[in-house]
């Protein structure tokens, strides 16, 4: 039985679709929501919503034609923009994510010189937010991520993609608990395979 499994993978590998290294870069937009707790009161605040650019490195493998799999890093960088709910001020937060991920792939459609399909994966890592007048936050990021993929000729493809966070936590002051939820990112990414 395990010779038949080694005899069928060793061969899957020899048939396998392109397995390569690359590179990509994405653009997204993704909100948190925060609360925050004191000796004294506590507060949420919904919806904070931002952007941000990233770079991708890693590789990607493929089985069979149909099913792979890609492991990766990335680091983005984007800003936040809220509203303090006792002053009614505005409040402007820088975001720097450093994450690996794993991502399983199943292309359903090898249309001429063009491959599309789905993806889902898990992703773990650091998250620093840069709060204006209050200090930074660092903090372990997970999610869930889903997205469609489609790959054309010459090592290019584009992907629409959710992310789904799970929560963190993180301490400001020494007094202070700030709980946030990276609620969910929408994005785009472009991936060129080398």
């Amino acid at each position: 039985m395990l010779k038949k499994f080694l005899l069928i993978f060793i061969c899957s590998l020899c048939l396998a679709e392109e397995s390569s290294y690359f590179f990509g870069v994405d653009a997204l937009d993704f909100r948190i929501n925060e609360e925050l707790s004191t000796s004294t009161l506590s507060y949420k605040n919904r919806d904070v919503k931002g952007h941000r650019m990233g770079i991708l490195l890693g590789y990607k493998h493929f089985f069979n034609e149909s099913f792979g799999f890609r492991i990766y890093g990335n680091f983005n960088y984007g800003s936040l923009i809220g509203e303090d709910m006792f002053s009614k001020k505005g409040f402007f937060v820088k975001s720097a994510n450093f994450l690996t991920h794993l991502d399983a792939l199943y292309n359903f459609c090898k249309c001429y010189e063009h491959e599309v399909g789905l993806y889902t994966g898990v992703s773990l890592g650091y998250i620093n937010y840069d709060i204006k007048e209050q200090g930074y936050i660092n903090a372990f990021d997970s999610a869930l991520s889903f997205g469609f993929r489609i790959s054309f000729i010459g090592g290019h493809s584009f992907e629409l993609y959710r992310r789904f966070g799970l929560p963190i936590n993180a301490s400001t002051y020494k007094f202070n608990h700030l709980k946030i939820h990276q609620a969910d990112n929408t994005g785009i990414r472009y991936f060129l395979h080398f």
